[in-house]
């Protein structure tokens, strides 16, 4: 791989990005969890992560989905080596709160996509997340903190990401789905953004 990490810098308009952040917040968010996050008690596990969500399929924004998905085969084929990649599954509009102070401690989003996690366009069941994705969707004067980082030594070997760059609103970020990454807790105002998960056959 030439580097860990890539970015579109305005990828998405300002408007564009409202649009995509209206349509979301009209479905409706939840609590936001991992799997084996709910306790006993049936109530969300915070210990990990806290922040709102929405799961957003192929069907209901086919352009969105194709416009990400141009980026990531761009990104793979340039810096990323070529992975093997068989399409996008779905994605989560994200809203992180400073009154609730918002954040997601540090994780890999290598999982094994299990029978919960609903498949579209014949994609198969059994495959890993392979590259990951952030859109940047609010103006970055609208809050403090909530700074998506990436961490280990994965990273060192390509250099920190542009903290700035992907604060701008309408900036693509996308890595591999086995790098190391936060977001830190939220201090202010809202952040809303659009993460995914492009899957592939098994890691080797």
């Amino acid at each position: 791989m030439k580097s860990m990490w890539s970015y579109f810098e305005n990828y998405f308009t300002p408007e564009e990005c409202k649009i995509i952040t209206l349509k979301c917040l009209n479905k409706g968010l939840k609590d936001g969890f991992i799997k084996g996050g709910i306790g006993k008690d049936g109530k969300v596990d915070e210990h990990f992560r806290k922040v709102k969500l929405v799961d957003i399929f192929l069907d209901e924004m086919p352009e969105l989905f194709g416009k990400c998905m141009s980026a990531i085969q761009g990104a793979n084929s340039h810096w990323f080596g070529d992975i093997k990649i068989t399409g996008l599954g779905y994605m989560q509009f994200m809203q992180y709160n400073g009154t609730e102070g918002g954040y997601y401690r540090e994780h890999q989003d290598t999982i094994w996509m299990g029978t919960s996690e609903k498949q579209i366009d014949g994609v198969d069941e059994n495959h890993h997340r392979k590259i990951s994705f952030s859109v940047q969707l609010s103006d970055s004067d609208d809050y403090d903190g909530c700074d998506l980082v990436l961490s280990g030594t994965d990273c060192e070997q390509s250099g920190p990401p542009p903290a700035l760059t992907i604060r701008q609103q309408g900036t693509l970020f996308t890595f591999p789905s086995f790098m190391r990454h936060a977001v830190t807790p939220i201090t202010r105002g809202t952040r809303y953004a659009l993460v995914g998960w492009v899957i592939g056959p098994t890691w080797r």
